[in-house]
């Protein structure tokens, strides 16, 4: 045989060898190795081991691929539990119950993004399944998606018209429009039920509040206290007891724990999973939010700082360092971090909308107009609507400050600042017939207002007046 034909013998068998080795070991996910979980409890250990040594001599078996997952998750091992749900999925694209459990880790990982592209895999695998809209609506809330949030709450509520968790959101997107109607005609009828948690109750005093009704907002709130927290039934996830020994069990233990105000018992347990598992970001997380609800915040912000410097890309710890730093008043690193949160997520409008606050109590108006403008843009949040507004009328751009005060008194006809900020605009705008209607309307909600009559008799001048406003 020739030289070249050797070589192409070779080269032949050495691709069939690669390919080969890809359908014998997929894509090369390697299962952990016993220096990898050294310091686990022996029986999660040994469980990992029983598994690791399945998958290696057989690396399509899906049920073993799974359930070591779910034990890496139960062990708070989350970066191997994230792989081998998705070698199991890459090997059953099908089973929307891992795409489920795969949902739930990312977005406490706080990869949200991805999170949501597993719970839409769910929804399109399982759509009856209603937990899988609550939750996804929950995630898109958090990154302030509200609308398309508020079409999976209902969406889900065709699915379970017994969800009150599910009513509870829609209800809560609707106090953000200050529609107390809404949010009465929702949440009323599940007083006194087991569908009524401390949450639900706390949003329906504030919609009585709202709609002057302050006595009734007294009595849902007499007996807060013993009313449990709740959170959403996904039959899918408690299903899984197996693997939700050790870690999990404990860090749900402290979740509720501290829900219902006792924080020094949940701080106790985090402690605990934070010595044991010091690089695990929801027990970083978890730990350093209750601190701060308890008081501890130098230990809050030690566990915090900590937390982003091992992981800079995890935004919620650079969005609770704001909040710490904005109570206070240390608005260079509140910017700062807000900044970073923006970086990591571009379309988070709630970001954008608290780095505005900030340049413009540092009297950066422009620069506080280009992110309050950002965050009108990105969702449907009336009051960065108003303020890029005022800003806009300030640095002088009539037609955008129209544009975005419209949008304001479209999204809550009820704030009162809308309908006059709308007023001065088209008045200085020269539109007086309209700067009249809006005043009419700032007026049909309180008549007393002293910026009423200043703006009616500006109006009146400017309109008898040859200068232009």
């Amino acid at each position: 045989m020739s030289v070249s034909g050797c070589i192409r013998r070779r080269v032949v068998f050495g691709v069939l060898g690669l390919l080969f080795s890809a359908l014998v070991f997929g894509t090369g996910f390697e299962p952990p190795s016993p220096a990898d979980i050294e310091g686990l409890a022996p029986e999660l250990r040994e469980r990992i081991e029983t598994l690791a040594a399945s998958i290696r001599s057989q690396p399509d078996d899906v049920d073993a691929l799974s359930g070591l997952a779910q034990t890496c998750e139960a062990a708070g091992l989350m970066d191997w539990a994230e792989q081998a749900y998705r070698e199991s999925l890459r090997l059953d694209p099908e089973a929307a119950r891992l795409h489920h459990f795969l949902a739930r880790l990312l977005e406490r990982g706080g990869k949200l993004d991805e999170a949501g592209e597993a719970y839409s895999a769910v929804r399109r695998l399982a759509p009856d399944y209603a937990p899988a809209y609550v939750l996804h609506a929950d995630l898109l809330v958090q990154q302030g998606r509200f609308d398309e949030g508020e079409v999976l709450y209902r969406e889900a509520r065709k699915r379970d018209s017994e969800d009150g968790i599910a009513r509870h959101g829609i209800a809560r997107l609707a106090l953000r429009r200050k529609d107390s109607a809404t949010v009465i005609a929702l949440l009323e009828p599940l007083l006194g039920t087991n569908r009524a948690d401390r949450g639900l109750v706390q949003t329906l005093a504030r919609a009585y509040q709202m709609d002057g009704r302050a006595e009734e907002a007294r009595q849902a709130m007499a007996n807060i206290a013993a009313i449990p927290v709740r959170r959403v039934i996904d039959p899918w996830n408690d299903s899984r007891p197996q693997f939700l020994a050790g870690f999990g069990v404990d860090l749900l233990k402290s979740e509720r724990l501290a829900n219902e105000g006792h924080f020094g018992e949940a701080i106790a347990i985090l402690e605990d999973l934070h010595r044991s598992h010091p690089d695990n970001l929801t027990v970083i997380n978890n730990l350093a939010v209750v601190c701060r609800r308890d008081g501890r915040t130098e230990r809050s912000l030690e566990l915090m700082l900590q937390g982003v410097e091992r992981f800079p890309d995890y935004f919620p710890l650079h969005m609770n360092l704001a909040t710490y730093y904005e109570s206070r008043q240390e608005n260079g690193p509140a910017a700062r971090h807000l900044r970073r949160v923006i970086e990591l997520h571009p379309e988070l409008a709630i970001a954008h909308e608290r780095l505005g606050a900030i340049l413009m109590r540092a009297q950066n108006f422009q620069a506080a107009y280009d992110s309050y403008d950002r965050a009108a843009t990105l969702g449907d949040r009336s009051h960065a609507s108003l303020f890029a507004g005022q800003l806009a009328l300030r640095l002088g751009d009539t037609v955008e400050a129209i544009k975005h005060l419209e949008e304001s008194t479209r999204r809550d006809r009820e704030e009162i600042l809308g309908w006059l900020s709308l007023s001065q605009a088209l008045t200085k705008a020269g539109r007086f017939d309209d700067a009249e209607t809006a005043l009419a309307s700032a007026r049909s909600l309180d008549a007393s207002h002293p910026l009423v009559g200043q703006f009616g008799r500006d109006i009146e001048y400017w309109r008898s007046s040859d200068a232009t406003p």
